[in-house]
């Protein structure tokens, strides 16, 4: 097996470090094919603390927040979270009410629907009748009209004066 080198990097909030044989093995743990090397982000870790832990895990990227003596870990707490109270610990939110909820609100928009729609359909309907009466109405007075004018002639016929 390969001699392992400590290599650490800045990356975002948190200070890395892995062992790994050579620099490329370094970028590939850390995810990247950028040379980081060559860029002074990257460098041989020299602190033997921190060579110590590397080794411990070796290929394995381990980190801690930037400015942090902490130790480095897999997954560190964010800075300023207690060592005990780390992201995703905590249980799964209860999501019983916002199903309850989203599925009122669905019942709701489906009534409305079915109302506005019977509402429309009656609208239609009285549209229809009112229609038909104005109709009827043109028709009767039409007639009736013409029954105006009919007595009129018969009742100058007759010589009476209107």
């Amino acid at each position: 097996m390969a001699r392992l080198k400590v290599f650490s990097a800045n990356m975002g909030f948190f200070e890395t470090v892995v062992a790994a044989p050579s620099q490329k093995a370094a970028l590939a743990a850390w995810g990247t094919t950028q040379n980081l090397f060559s860029e002074g982000m990257a460098k041989l870790a020299e602190d033997p603390e921190i060579v110590a832990q590397a080794l411990a895990s070796p290929g394995k990227v381990l980190r801690r927040a930037v400015g942090s003596k902490a130790a480095f870990s897999a997954q560190p707490a964010p800075p300023g979270v207690p060592e005990g109270r780390r992201k995703g610990s905590r249980p799964a939110p209860d999501r019983s009410k916002l199903t309850k909820a989203e599925k009122a609100l669905k019942a709701a928009n489906a009534s409305h629907e079915r109302a506005r729609a019977d509402l429309e359909r009656r609208l239609d309907e009285l549209q229809s009748r009112i229609e038909g009466l104005g109709r009827a109405h043109q028709d009767e007075v039409a007639r009736l009209e013409e029954t105006v004018r009919q007595a009129r002639a018969d009742f100058r016929a007759a010589g009476g004066t209107p």
